[in-house]
């Protein structure tokens, strides 16, 4: 099995590869890339992301990583991770930018949200440990217990809008002044908001059941 890593230019890369490293237990290929033929010749693909989504997005299309993507989610498991599942929608309020369009939606600011006096107690981003409630049953989710917490960094979020559920399932939400959506699964692809490789062994449970996942097939 061959396991790539995106590398655009903007991921927390490193921790990334020592966690999938460290629950593949046979003879697997884990490469961290930039290479859109390694992409398309991998078996398993992660797409990981911190930062900004506009520099994300210039430098998916200046590696010539778009369309590789795309391709990606209908042939393989894929796994977005934190910038990995914002891109996949179709727009971001964070620098105003089309995004990858994979999935209906799209993206705001959490501080838009603090001016409401409700909210006045909350920081941007929202950093640390968050309870999430699972939606599904999803292979992803086997063998982690039902009130895990897991790690979070980020100011932008997907609304929970449970009349797309018909377009790509709600796995998961969080609350953090809302409840926000924290993973979708839609096709091949499994997308998450909190950094899974940040967050103890419930984290390296979850990528090791990526690793394990048949995709769509499963």
């Amino acid at each position: 099995m061959y396991v790539a890593i995106v590398d655009y230019g903007m991921s927390n890369l490193k921790s990334v590869f020592n966690a999938v490293s460290y629950v593949i237990t046979d003879n697997s290929r884990v490469k961290i890339t930039d290479d859109y033929k390694d992409i398309d010749e991998a078996d398993k693909i992660i797409f990981p992301g911190q930062g900004a989504i506009k520099d994300c997005m210039s430098l998916l299309k200046k590696k010539n990583l778009v369309s590789s993507l795309r391709k990606a989610i209908d042939e393989k498991p894929f796994l977005g991770i934190c910038l990995g599942l914002q891109s996949l929608f179709e727009f971001s309020y964070e620098g105003e930018i089309e995004c990858l369009s994979v999935l209906k939606g799209k993206v705001y600011p959490f501080k838009n949200l603090l001016f409401e006096s409700m909210h006045n107690c909350f920081k941007v981003p929202h950093m640390g440990w968050n309870l999430h409630s699972y939606r599904s049953d999803h292979f992803l989710w086997n063998n982690i217990p039902k009130n895990s917490f897991f790690y979070y960094v980020h100011s932008f979020y997907i609304p929970f809008n449970p009349k797309l559920n018909n377009v790509y399932s709600v796995e998961s939400t969080t609350n953090y002044m809302i409840d926000f959506t924290s993973s979708v699964s839609f096709k091949n692809c499994f997308a998450v908001q909190f950094h899974p490789e940040k967050s103890g062994k419930v984290g390296l449970k979850f990528i090791e059941n990526f690793i394990n996942w048949k995709g769509s097939l499963s």
